[in-house]
């Protein structure tokens, strides 16, 4: 396998970004670093408000969403002198958690999760809360620094009292940026764009719609491999109209790039040799 031999590979995150360009050097590929939007941690008084109410609110269910915005949470937890408090009111309540690393925060707190989410989406574990009979139930929502209305609407519909907390939230990094990589992949300047959350895409997306370029885009998706860490991100690209989507079962970071080499290779082999179609 060749894996990224050559090839330039655009990271739009902004965590882990050393991680990622030392493995897509290791594959032999160029890392190319266009961050699409950034993480905004809520100010610090704000994460203690919120703090306190998860602590003070007899809350039935607490829903996390994330592994980032729960240690944003036990950080304000821990600095308010409130970490046993929170702790306790985690052990004592169901849990529903959605992706890999708010449950391993959670297991780091000796808390068990009630609730799993089945394929790294907060909407699979819709289904099994509305079974549980959550009518006249406090909700607490740790948001996936966006609103998620397709989640929390429901739930309300279902006759819960939810609330939603932010503990960040993404923001544009810079149109310069957008405008950029809008434009690479258009003229079919890289040759893979790895995203790492739904968000990326839905800014790259509006971004094109905004100055006429979508149709474009989406064509050169055609060519351009575009990559998706996991199911909602993956999601995400579909809804816009990508149709090839690279995306690993195990959601993970190190394993999309491996799968992302894979398609490469797959694609190089098809066309004898180039990855460009044009």
């Amino acid at each position: 396998m060749d894996g990224l031999k050559n090839l330039r590979v655009v990271l739009t995150g902004t965590r882990r970004v050393d991680e990622l360009t030392a493995l897509v050097e290791k594959l032999g590929g160029v890392a190319l670093h266009r961050p699409l939007q950034a993480t905004a941690p809520a100010d610090a008084e704000a994460l203690f408000e919120m703090i306190r109410n998860l602590c003070d609110m007899p809350f039935d269910w607490f829903l996390f969403t994330t592994g980032y915005g729960l240690e944003q949470l036990l950080t304000a937890a821990r600095e308010s002198h409130l970490e046993q408090t929170f702790t306790a009111r985690l052990q004592s309540a169901k849990l529903a958690v959605r992706g890999y690393k708010a449950a391993r925060v959670l297991q780091r707190m000796a808390c068990r999760p009630t609730l799993r989410d089945e394929n790294g989406t907060a909407a699979s574990l819709l289904e099994p809360l509305l079974r549980s009979g959550i009518s006249g139930k406090r909700i607490a929502v740790q948001l996936p620094g966006h609103a998620m209305a397709d989640v929390t609407e429901p739930l309300r519909q279902a006759g819960a009292s939810v609330y939603e907390y932010l503990p960040y939230q993404h923001d544009v990094d810079s149109t310069d940026t957008i405008e950029r990589l809008l434009n690479e992949v258009i003229e079919r300047q890289v040759d893979a764009v790895a995203f790492t959350v739904a968000r990326q895409v839905e800014i790259l997306f509006e971004y094109a719609s905004e100055v006429g370029a979508e149709q474009a885009l989406r064509s050169a998706f055609e060519t351009v491999i575009a990559a998706a860490v996991g199911h909602v991100t993956a999601d995400a690209l579909r809804r816009f109209g990508v149709q090839n989507v690279v995306a690993p079962e195990e959601q993970r970071m190190g394993a999309m790039m491996i799968a992302l080499a894979r398609a490469a290779d797959a694609r190089k082999t098809t066309r004898g040799g180039s990855l460009d179609a044009t």
